[in-house]
């Protein structure tokens, strides 16, 4: 491959992660790691009725999130894609990277899981 291209790629795909929402990006996954426990899925069931998916979950919580810092920081039209792109991007890391170093980390019984919960 030639070096020229892959010294471009290479610069545009580090360009691209720098302009990411960071801070975005980690409260999200912190947020919905919390809100994929146990104990805040049974809440969500006790309080709605509603067993929801985690992947579901984690979406509705992506596009209210979203929203709320799309608003609380001011942005504008831009501000939509950059939060889109953090939000794929946190997706991709959070299920590429930190599920697979908590699954290291975790005893099996501890992890959670992308499941119904339990009724």
């Amino acid at each position: 491959m030639n070096t020229e291209i892959s010294t471009s790629l290479g610069g545009q795909l580090i360009q691209y992660v720098i302009e990411l929402d960071w801070a975005y990006i980690l409260t999200f996954i912190f947020i919905a790691y919390w809100i994929n426990t146990e104990k805040v899925t049974s809440w969500i069931k006790k309080l709605t009725g509603l067993v929801v998916r985690t992947r579901y979950r984690v979406a509705a919580l992506g596009l209210i999130y979203g929203i709320i810092i799309f608003y609380l920081r001011g942005y504008d039209r831009s501000g939509i894609e950059l939060l889109f792109r953090s939000f794929i991007f946190a997706l991709v890391f959070h299920k590429l990277i930190i599920d697979t170093i908590l699954s290291w980390l975790t005893p099996a019984g501890d992890k959670v899981k992308d499941e119904l919960p339990n009724p």
